[in-house]
């Protein structure tokens, strides 16, 4: 069996009939050799890949409303509340990014945690990897999975909602300059 091999693969690969076909096992050796960006090596409405995907916990997410295609649109997951009332990236149980452009990016990331999580977006359009606050106000923009209120994080248990798919638009606060 392979090294790295998650627990529930391991059951899979030892209860299934002899005889019985690889495929999910096929599937994982391809999800394995994918980089951590790559799209979902398959379709999501699919039970089995639905299924494979929940056990190798990957996450793709769709970030709507990018204004332009400057640095990079950054994802952070995270399966506790604690960590997502703090949102700091070390309570972070997965991570992802995609070079932007205007519109919609897809964003894939693996979860080392357990589902459902809370997605934290944000467009970084400087690529310092943090979301700037000049005088704590977010200049650039970001999403909240489960969010009511745009600029406001929901509880925790209203943002863990995303399994395998996730969808968030993103949020430009008004910038003050411009009045």
């Amino acid at each position: 069996m392979k090294r790295g091999l998650p627990l529930a693969l391991a059951l899979f690969a030892s209860a299934r009939p002899a005889g019985a076909a690889d495929d999910l096992l096929d599937l994982y050796e391809a999800v394995e050799g994918a980089p951590a960006a790559a799209p979902a090596p398959a379709p999501a409405h699919d039970p089995r890949a639905r299924a494979l995907l929940e056990a190798l916990a990957i996450v793709t997410v769709r970030i709507d409303g990018v204004r332009n295609a400057r640095g990079s649109v950054r994802v952070l997951a995270f399966d506790d509340a604690d960590a997502w009332h703090t949102l700091a990236p070390a309570g972070a149980v997965g991570f992802g990014t995609a070079a932007a452009h205007e519109g919609s990016v897809d964003v894939t990331l693996r979860a080392h945690g357990t589902g459902p999580y809370a997605l934290f977006a944000f467009h970084d359009e400087n690529d310092d990897e943090t979301l700037d606050r000049p005088g704590g106000r977010p200049r650039e923009g970001y999403a909240f999975s489960g969010a009511i209120e745009p600029f406001l994080p929901p509880p925790f248990a209203r943002a863990a909602e995303v399994g395998v798919e996730g969808r968030v638009r993103l949020h430009y606060p008004p910038d003050p300059r411009r009045r």
